[in-house]
C-alpha cells in the first residue's frame, strides 16, 4: 500500500462518492491497458482529478492472452509505484488481478496463491460471448478456499440476457461489480440495460472503472450526476469505501 503528497482538486461525483476504484488496468505493458509508464501516470494522474483517493489496479491474469504471473506483475507495480512517488501524486495504490477462470487460476487458487483484494475478495471474469458451464463450480471451489468471488462486468456477458441468472449467482455467494462506462452505454445499449437494471434491484456491490486507456476518460469526465443515479446508489450494497 502507497500513498503520496501533493492533492489535487477533486470532481464530488465518483471520486468523493465511491473513494476507491477497484478495477483498471494501470500497470504498463502487461495486458491491453496503458501501453507504457506515461500512459499510466496520465490515467493515474486524471483519476485524483476525478477525486479518487485511492486505486486498485488489477491487470488480466489470463493464460491464454496474458499470461502474467503474480511476481511479474509486482516488478511492474513497484516501478509504477516509484514513477507516483517522485511525482509526488495523492494516491493510495494498491495491486490485485483480474483473473479468467480456466485450469491455471484453478492451480493457483489451490495453492491459495492469489493476488486478491482486502478480506480476501478476488475479482473474477469469463469469456464475453459463451458461458462457463461449471461457474458454479469455480465460485464453490473459491469460496471453499476462503476467498470471496467477485464477478466482474456481469453487464457485458452477451449470453446473460435474464436478470435472474445474475440474481441466481448472487444468491450462490458470487458478489458483483458493474462497470460505471456501462452506465453511460461505452459498451453498447444492452449492457447499459442490464447495469442500470442491476442498480434498480439493489444487486450492485462495486462499481469500477475498468480504466485501460485514454480514451475512456472524457467519457468518465461527463457521467452525470443525476438524483435517479444517486438514489439508485443508496439502494445498493456499495462496498468500494471498505476496500
Amino acid at each position: 500500500m502507497f500513498l503520496f503528497g501533493k492533492e489535487k482538486s477533486a470532481n464530488p461525483l465518483l471520486g468523493n462518492l465511491l473513494h476507491t476504484d477497484m478495477h483498471s488496468h494501470l500497470v504498463p505493458g502487461v495486458d491491453d491497458g496503458a501501453k507504457s509508464l506515461e500512459e499510466s501516470i496520465f490515467l493515474i494522474e486524471n483519476l485524483i482529478e476525478l477525486g479518487y483517493k485511492k486505486l486498485i489496479t488489477t491487470p488480466h491474469i489470463y493464460p491464454e492472452f496474458y499470461p502474467n504471473k503474480p511476481e511479474d506483475l509486482r516488478i511492474a507495480f513497484n516501478s509504477l509505484v516509484d514513477q507516483v512517488q517522485k511525482k509526488g501524486l495523492a494516491i493510495e495504490l494498491e495491486l490485485a488481478a483480474e483473473y479468467y477462470l480456466d485450469s491455471v487460476f484453478e492451480e493457483n487458487l489451490e495453492k491459495e496463491e492469489l493476488l486478491n483484494l482486502v478480506n480476501k475478495w478476488v475479482l473474477i471474469e469469463t469469456s464475453m460471448l459463451s458461458p462457463l458451464m461449471d461457474f458454479s463450480r469455480f465460485v464453490f471451489k473459491i469460496k471453499l478456499k476462503g476467498f470471496q468471488p467477485i464477478l466482474a462486468h456481469p453487464e457485458r456477458y452477451r449470453y446473460i440476457r435474464d436478470i435472474n441468472v445474475l440474481a441466481k449467482m448472487k444468491e450462490n455467494g458470487c458478489l458483483l461489480q458493474i462497470n460505471i462506462l456501462s452506465l453511460i452505454g461505452s459498451y453498447g445499449n444492452t449492457a447499459k440495460n442490464m447495469a442500470w437494471a442491476l442498480l434498480e434491484k439493489g444487486m450492485v456491490d462495486f462499481l469500477g472503472t475498468d480504466l485501460h486507456r485514454e480514451k475512456s476518460l472524457e467519457s468518465l469526465r461527463s457521467f452525470p450526476s443525476d438524483k435517479k443515479f444517486l438514489a439508485l446508489l443508496a439502494q445498493n450494497p456499495i462496498k468500494n469505501s471498505l476496500l
